[in-house]
């Protein structure tokens, strides 16, 4: 079990502090008892933070004891929640009210228990254990770092030997030369360093070098001994000298020579910092390191050069896989060579993968089915391996206790796919995991953590917004295999399985999460102790309908949830029995039904809801209002709001998509001061005569000035924008979506003038003379422009209409000749996206394209023809996901070739990414400052790990019944 000081029970423990303290105005009848559970939890934290340290790790008598305790904290954790539970239930008119003291009476005498016996018993055993000192533990080695494992670096040795040389020819007083060799563990960072060090291109050019090897538990003493080693005779003197003394000594000797020191597998800031003053400033030497951590080689040199190396291509991961195996391809038995085909994809191009299955395979006689044992099961083979766990565990035991819990939870989503960034911060944020800090936002906070997960190279990034916020991303299948089985350890969820060899029972009463495919649900419910179940999963690729006798099921057995991810379950009407479950805080369902009834009004803890229906139009008659905590409502229809007598206003409400045409008056959005995205779906000529057909939003402008994305689908005849102008749109708008709507270029101007407008997207649009004129002095903020309009003909703009345009994408434009040429003067544009364009259309972007080429590498034209036609991706679906193409950005790990604009996602369903950008520097994947950070300032900015720059294939467009087609969504 992952025991660390700060381990994921203390986090729990601080999180039950919180729970009674954010409650405790319910607790009216039970202060004294919950005074009482404060200073139990106090008790138990004080002797969890102690005896789970990593020297106690070993001690089997020490970790049954924090077992128990373990169990007493989770025992901890039910009682005030079914507590709370009650009381909540109690208000809203449903059960009868629980007593606190009888759960405070039970834990005081589990923490009385902890004092008088277990922390005794504990003292003693960590006395005996810090008086035996075993054998010093064996280092983790990277079993891919090995000489006879260099295949398929010819291509990363010649770039890093080209970094090295560049830097070695500057000479800054303030800086040292530094480069960086970053990236997830296992993809050969070791193995590069070493082949470039033997290099003798380098030779030359460093005639001095050394290879220092820093590592996780590093001495700094060792570090300038190991240094000077590589120079000179390390005497007495040298070996009794302080740090102090070594610093002096190694900076010495390295002033009279031109040095490369290779620096490898560095861990902190903190180490880089004590180690790099033993390194003179100089012209002609440099230091090369390694790292995980990308804030580590950013903090090393932030103008210099960093380089991921490149995954193995297939063939070259079959080559290595064979040589590992000790087989010849050759000699191979034909029926197996489909096999070891299939387990080197399976590894993902890896070394270390590879090298850990070539190992398995050396030792497997030449049976079929023992290979396609191996093949079926390349994850869960390399994540059991016992050297690729521990170095995998390095990463996992570095981080600090509140990402713990965030990057295993990862773990409960579909293995290699996608998963939208929202649906991540969110889920963290209704699990409790994300701690409140100062002024910031929760979502703020959160995104901080994934973005530090993505330094670390434990997440990838699959795609970034334009204003540089990670827009989807994955893990990879052996981290994730490697959560799911963590998370059990700490009983922080269990993925429920059944089948002929196997039946998991998930229900043991400390397992706190599920995650389950649909056609289990009977198998779950057949189960007990479900009660103190708080999250219930489920990501199924395919939707299964719920049988009747299941529905109740669900708020019988999880009373205390607070996340229902239920997308892949179809119920046939609303099920009413949900409305018990009162601490539900976050709610994502599919329901055959045109109602939400208004008993869901009694669910007040709810932060997120996500409810998909089949139904055109979504009668909400519950009163959100009441939501308090509300903060983002997506339906995939065009709901209708109450409007109760009550003046409350939803003050956390910051996403309403989307919302009927008929809604959208004064009397609704005075309610939504802080409103963040709006989706508008309807007869758009209602809100003119709203406002007395003044001007589009005269008459709700003032109440939706804090609006930063706004659509507006026209569900009429063409709308025709005539009364329109740009103080009548928010103040603040950065993306905007027009669809059905019938333009002039005088609207087109007056859009231009939004101050803020990143994104504009037009969509079956009808512009008057089949005309698109454009003037200077607009846009001056655009990114990505979208254009659909099958009746335009002409298009006449200029460079200087768009100077911040990076991504162009043109659809269901049939009649249109030609795309501006002075449009690939742009400087800043970095991709077009066809679908299904006229042969001048697509002569005239292909001109663009050469015109690029001849400026920069990184230009990327995409076309896209029926047959293989990507899904337009237009709607915000009830998952809550922006399925428009538009803003998104490759990571500067995907770099050799960018996507054709088709990407899976978290439901396993494929989407149209559309107008993904490829960002600078998208020619190889070494990066440099000298490319320009993301826009938006996040504290912790990175370069993402290499998703295998792979070019995803466009798949079908799966389709609901019932949905009007702005809202379509697919089945396979």
């Amino acid at each position: 079990m992952g025991n660390v000081p700060d381990s994921v029970w203390e986090f729990i423990l601080t999180n039950l502090k919180e729970q009674i303290e954010y409650h405790y105005h319910l607790i009216t009848e039970a202060k004294g008892n919950s005074e009482e559970l404060r200073v139990s939890i106090n008790t138990l934290n004080g002797f969890l933070k102690e005896y789970t340290k990593e020297r106690y790790r070993q001690n089997a008598y020490l970790k049954s004891i924090t077992d128990e305790i373990r169990h007493q904290v989770l025992e901890a954790e039910n009682i005030v929640e079914t507590y709370i539970y009650s009381v909540l239930l109690h208000k809203a008119g449903i059960g009868s009210l629980h007593k606190l003291g009888e759960g405070t009476e039970k834990l005081g005498r589990m923490v009385q228990n902890t004092n008088l016996v277990l922390v005794p018993a504990a003292q003693g055993a960590a006395i005996v254990d810090n008086i035996y000192v075993g054998p010093p533990k064996k280092k983790e080695e990277d079993p891919s770092a090995g000489e006879a494992n260099v295949v398929g670096l010819d291509t990363d040795t010649n770039i890093v030997i080209d970094l090295l040389k560049k830097e070695s020819e500057k000479l800054d007083p303030e800086q040292l030369n530094v480069v960086s060799i970053i990236g997830m563990f296992g993809l050969g960072k070791t193995t590069l360093a070493k082949k470039v060090l033997k290099d003798p291109r380098i030779h030359d050019s460093f005639p001095d070098r050394a290879f220092v090897k820093v590592s996780q538990d590093y001495s700094k003493t060792k570090v300038f001994q190991d240094i000077l080693r590589a120079f000179v005779d390390i005497t007495q003197e040298i070996k009794v000298m302080e740090d102090d003394q070594l610093i002096k000594k190694v900076e010495e000797e390295l002033k009279k020579r031109t040095y490369l020191i290779v620096l490898d597998d560095i861990w902190t800031i903190k180490a880089w910092e004590e180690i790099q003053g033993a390194f003179p400033k100089q012209k002609g030497s440099v230091v090369l390191i390694t790292s995980r951590i990308f804030d580590v080689a950013r903090c090393a040199n932030p103008s210099g050069f960093h380089h991921e190396p490149f995954r193995l291509t297939p063939k070259q991961s079959k080559e290595l896989l064979l040589k590992k195996a000790g087989l010849k391809s050759c000699n191979l038995d034909p029926d197996l060579e489909d096999y070891v085909s299939n387990i080197a994809k399976k590894c993902d191009g890896l070394p270390l993968s590879i090298v850990v299955i070539g190992g398995i395979l050396q030792r497997l006689p030449e049976n079929i089915h023992l290979w396609e044992k191996v093949s079926n099961g390349v994850d869960d083979y390399v994540a059991k391996d016992e050297r690729h766990r521990g170095l995998l565990r390095l990463s996992y035991d570095i981080l600090p206790f509140y990402l713990k819990q965030c990057f295993l939870y990862l773990g409960v989503f579909h293995e290699g796919s996608e998963i939208p960034a929202w649906k991540i911060l969110r889920l963290w944020i209704a699990e409790d995991f994300i701690r409140p800090n100062g002024d910031m936002s929760l979502e703020d906070i959160a995104e901080d953590h994934l973005e530090d997960l993505v330094a670390r190279n434990l997440v990838m990034v699959g795609q970034r917004k334009t204003n540089g916020q990670i827009k989807t991303c994955l893990i990879h299948d052996t981290l994730r295999s490697f959560c799911k089985d963590e998370a059990v350890e700490e009983h922080l969820f269990q993925e429920t399985k059944v089948d002929e060899a196997t039946t998991v029972n998930p229900a043991s009463g400390s397992y706190r999460r599920l995650s389950i495919k649909p056609e289990f649900l009977g198998h779950v419910f057949s189960q007990k102790s479900l009660e103190y179940v708080r999250s219930f999963l489920s990501f199924a690729k395919e939707e299964k309908p719920l049988r009747p006798n299941n529905v109740s099921s669900i708020s019988e057995s999880f009373k205390l949830l607070r996340v229902l991810d239920v997308k892949s379950i179809i119920f046939r009407c609303f099920p009413t029995q949900l409305v018990s479950l009162v601490l539900l805080k976050y709610i994502a369902m599919y329901c055959m039904s045109n109602t939400v009834p208004k008993e869901m009004s009694n669910l007040s803890n709810l932060q997120t809801v996500i409810f998909e229906t089949s139904s055109r139009i979504l009668e909400v008659k519950a009163d959100i209002w009441r939501m308090l905590h509300l903060s983002h409502l997506h339906t995939n229809s065009s709901i209708l709001l109450p409007l109760s007598l009550a003046k409350h206003q939803s003050q956390k409400l910051e996403t309403l998509c989307t919302i009927s045409s008929q809604c959208c008056t004064a009397e609704v959005f005075q309610r939504t001061p802080n409103l963040k995205k709006l989706g508008i779906c309807g007869e758009i000529d209602l809100l003119l005569e709203a406002s007395g057909g003044s001007c589009l939003f005269a008459g709700i402008s003032s109440y939706i000035q804090r609006v930063q994305n706004l659509k507006l689908v026209n569900e009429g005849s063409n709308f025709s924008l005539n009364v329109l102008r740009a103080d009548s749109f928010p103040t603040k708008l950065t993306r905007l979506t027009l669809k059905n709507t019938r333009l002039k270029n005088e609207h087109i101007t007056t859009l231009g003038n939004l101050q803020f407008l990143q994104v504009l997207k037009l969509k079956d649009t009808v512009f008057q003379e089949g005309k698109l004129e454009t003037r200077d002095g607009g846009f001056h903020r655009l990114r990505v422009l979208y254009i659909g309009a099958k009746n335009l003909l002409n298009w006449e703009s200029s460079e200087s209409h768009f100077p911040t345009l990076k991504c162009l994408i043109i659809r269901d434009c049939s009649q249109l000749k030609d795309i501006p040429s002075d449009l690939g003067k742009i400087r800043s544009l970095q991709k077009i996206e066809l679908y299904d364009p006229t042969p001048s259309l697509l002569d005239s972007a292909t001109k663009i394209e050469k015109l690029k080429l001849t400026e920069t590498q990184g230009f990327k034209l995409d076309k896209h023809f029926s047959g293989g036609k990507p899904d337009s991706g237009m709607a915000p679906g009830a998952d809550g996901k922006e399925k428009a193409t538009g803003d998104i950005l490759p990571t500067a790990g995907a770099i050799t070739k960018t996507t054709s604009g088709m990407a899976s996602v978290a439901d396993g369903k494929e989407k149209a990414t559309g107008d993904i950008l490829p960002t600078a520097g998208a020619i190889n994947k070494t990066t440099s400052a000298e490319i320009p950070p993301p826009q938006r300032a996040i504290s912790k900015q990175s370069i993402a790990p290499n998703v295998n720059a792979q070019t995803t294939v466009p798949m079908k467009k799966s389709e609901k019944k019932g949905l009007f087609n702005w809202f379509k969504k697919g089945k396979n």
